[in-house]
């Protein structure tokens, strides 16, 4: 019985080579062969064997492709996400390769023979050949195998947490102001992507032991370097890490990372064969993070497709049907699974590999004659490095997709009715802040709770403070300033406010994609505020101011400042949040004072009340409306419960 496979590689022309050779260096050759007769027998056998090796390639590519489940009917899906992913199939190609490198180590013996002539150097170069044929394919296999992993784990693993948490959050919308409830709904979520990341894990290693225990390489096939295959296992293993990161950011609501150019690219990026034989210590992380979904370099269109059309539909799903609330979630969540999966993934992946071949660094050597000159395994630890640290990136964007969306929420909440505020007309003084302000705080209260919930920690900076008696005393970012009010820096217009703008700490409103941000409640509530005091500066720069208007904004400006240092303090040794947010403020006040149609108002602390007949401040109506506030009877409609965390909420979430 022929062996199997065997009927794909043409042995009979390798005999016929060898038969030609044998005869050309027996028949006309009486004594030594000269130096230019063995040359012009080297080139017919080199000429020849090429001529069989590119024939034997071409087969085993098309014998690949026609036994490749995912190469079939386009309809069938449940043939391209098969566990067995063609293993039972493939076993004729790897029969083949068996055949073939056993054929042609028949003809390098002949060809070595004296009475043939030729070198032996040269007959082991074209078993060499061969098995380079045959490391190819089982490379292109590997590959094969994990980008059908992808098609799985974006169907049993990312799509159902996705719709689970999408749904979850319609069924029942949580309002910001519902703490605890809120708190709990997070926790669950962030548990449940855990669970997800651990199901892809498991995913991961079932793949890894399928192609270092069988379907891949089978016993019989000798002269493949064994650490080569372990090799192949752990690129593709880091290049599938890569994808899972990026396509998370995806889900999470972030630019296709493709798309960021955020490092300098140093080399180009290879195909799927060519980054499996690339020395992994250096590739570069510009190469990393745009081979990360690179699914065209494996000739498996239509497992790329399906790919594509399934994240595809699960984006079009979260853009059409999943409310706010959710996609912020969703961010958190993702957040913190790729923070998971930077401690954990490459972790996982070396045991799984390390389990079936051993955590050793020499090879399996090849049997027979000539043996494999393919490298020994090498160390992997700095391109593991890199993709732990592609995790925490994603993590880092994640965070800021949720940080910048609470802050443009906050954002439209206070930046609302903005021009009819400036326009208003009237002589009378404003009594409250704006309801709008207040609301826009619920969203920093939320992310209070979030990220206390999911990083630990103290749910706010600190209580209430008290309106102090002297302005002289107010806190401005640390220290007392004589001249500081809490409705911003009166006085200084013109070079002395450019001077002071120059000297002034500053954040920018949207994190760098390629930078890498605290996990921390406080470094999340700086940058929600942030963007939504930003806002509020920016709306002032468009805007003319009558009197009235400007006064409302100082009263506005004043209550934020004023329960700012409950989200927020200056840190003695990390960011300066309270200070940072403060000029923030500032600054907003200070361009409707160069907007206001009266100059002169600009910067005034007392105001004449004509309705009262008396002079009041800023300090005064914002002490009057704070004592409305905490003189309300607790209930669910009381207005500082809705954005100051209770002490019932501290209790639960400390």
């Amino acid at each position: 019985t022929a062996p199997v496979g065997s009927k794909l590689i043409p042995n009979a022309f390798l005999d016929h080579v060898l038969q030609g050779a044998t005869l050309f260096g027996v028949s006309f050759q009486t004594g030594p062969m000269p130096d230019s007769d063995r040359l012009m027998l080297m080139d017919f056998v080199t000429e020849a064997f090429s001529s069989f090796l590119g024939h034997v390639r071409s087969i085993l590519l098309d014998q690949s492709m026609l036994l490749d489940p995912d190469e079939g009917d386009d309809d069938d899906e449940e043939a391209a996400a098969d566990e067995d992913d063609g293993d039972a199939a493939y076993g004729e190609v790897s029969g083949a390769m068996t055949h073939l490198l056993r054929t042609v180590r028949e003809l390098a013996s002949g060809l070595a023979l004296p009475e043939v002539g030729v070198d032996a150097e040269f007959a082991s170069g074209l078993v060499e050949q061969a098995v380079e044929v045959t490391e190819s394919m089982v490379r292109r296999r590997v590959a094969q195998k994990f980008l059908s992993l992808r098609l799985r784990v974006i169907q049993d693993c990312l799509v159902p947490f996705a719709v689970e948490a999408m749904f979850e959050q319609d069924d029942g919308v949580v309002e910001a102001d519902e703490g605890v409830e809120q708190t709990a709904n997070i926790v669950e979520l962030v548990q449940k992507a855990n669970v997800a990341l651990s199901d892809g894990l498991q995913m991961v290693d079932d793949t890894v032991r399928s192609i270092l225990t069988g379907g891949v390489v089978v016993s019989d096939l000798k002269g493949v370097d064994f650490a080569m295959v372990k090799e192949a296992v752990q690129g593709s293993c880091r290049r599938f890490a890569l994808w899972l990161a990026a396509t998370l950011e995806i889900i999470a609501g972030g630019d296709d990372p493709k798309m960021l150019i955020d490092a300098p690219i140093e080399q180009e990026v290879g195909t799927e064969e060519e980054l499996a034989t690339e020395d992994p210590v250096n590739i570069t992380q510009a190469s990393i993070h745009l081979d990360s979904l690179s699914v065209e370099s494996v000739d498996h269109e239509a497992t790329s497709e399906k790919i594509e059309t399934c994240l595809d539909k699960l984006l079009e799903q979260l853009e059409s049907e999943a409310i706010d609330s959710s996609r912020v979630d969703l961010a958190m969540a993702l957040s913190e699974m790729c923070r998971l999966a930077e401690k954990s993934v490459m972790e996982n992946i070396n045991q799984s590999i390390n389990s079936c071949v051993g955590g050793g660094r020499k090879s399996h050597k090849s049997s027979g004659i000539f043996q494999s000159s393919f490298s020994t395994a090498r160390k992997l630890g700095d391109a593991d490095q890199q993709v732990s640290d592609r995790f925490q990136l994603a993590a880092s964007r994640m965070l800021g997709l949720y940080s910048v969306q609470r802050g443009s929420d906050a954002a439209s909440l206070l930046c609302s009715s903005f021009y009819e505020m400036a326009s208003s007309s009237g002589e009378d003084l404003p009594e409250e802040p704006r309801p709008c302000v207040w609301k826009s705080l619920e969203l920093a209260k939320a992310a209070c709770m979030d990220c206390s919930a999911v990083y630990g920690g103290e749910v706010c900076a600190g209580k209430l403070p008290d309106l102090p008696e002297e302005e002289s005393m107010l806190h401005t970012g640390g220290a007392q300033l004589g001249r500081s009010s809490l409705y911003g820096t009166p006085g200084i217009k013109g070079l002395q406010l450019d001077v002071e703008r120059m000297f002034t700490e500053k954040v920018p409103a949207y994190p760098h994609p390629s930078e890498n941000l605290e996990f921390t409640r406080s470094a999340v509530v700086t940058m929600v505020l942030n963007v939504a005091f930003k806002a509020l500066a920016e709306e002032a720069r468009v805007c003319t101011f009558t009197v009235k208007g400007y006064r409302q904004l100082q009263l506005d400006v004043a209550f934020l400042r004023f329960v700012l240092p409950h989200y927020v303090k200056d840190d003695l040794e990390g960011t300066n949040s309270q200070t940072i947010l403060e000029n923030v403020l500032t600054g907003a006040l200070s361009e409707a004072g160069t907007r206001c149609r009266d100059p002169d108002c600009a910067g005034q602390e007392t105001f004449y009340d004509p309705v009262t007949g008396e002079s009041q401040s800023i300090r005064s109506i914002l002490r009057q409306y704070v004592d409305k506030l905490t003189s309300e009877e607790p209930s669910e409609d009381r207005i500082l419960d809705k954005f100051l965390v209770t002490e019932q909420e501290t209790g639960a979430d400390g």
